[in-house]
């Protein structure tokens, strides 16, 4: 055998390792479960809504995407929880999305904003 197959014959065998182990390694049905949102939780104290969310069968990359009564708050993108001012004494529809190449999942909930401390 030449130089040249042994060093095909082993590039050949190191690529079929690899991909081996990433499909070893690769969660099962990742490809096909969208996220899926578990929780969104909202709390208001001192003007401010604080939020938070949980998700599982997301595959990264996740997107998370908040809004305040459908107004995208872009400084909290892909947080798992978020902070933002309020006008005392009204109520605000927060939502996130959770995303991934897969697929998406919303939730939302509506929140009295309270100037009292938590």
């Amino acid at each position: 055998m030449s130089a040249v197959s042994a060093k095909k014959r082993a590039a050949g065998f190191a690529l079929a390792l690899t991909g081996a182990m990433a499909a070893t390694l690769a969660p099962a049905g990742a490809a096909f479960a969208a996220p899926e949102i578990g929780a969104l939780g909202c709390s208001s104290g001192s003007s401010i809504y604080a939020c938070y969310t949980g998700y599982s069968g997301a595959v990264d990359p996740v997107s998370i995407r908040w809004y305040v009564n459908d107004v995208h708050s872009a400084q909290n993108d892909n947080l798992p929880s978020m902070s933002v001012f309020c006008t005392p004494g009204t109520t605000a529809t927060i939502k996130v999305v959770v995303s991934d190449a897969s697929g998406s999942d919303t939730a939302s909930t509506s929140h009295l904003c309270r100037t009292r401390w938590w």
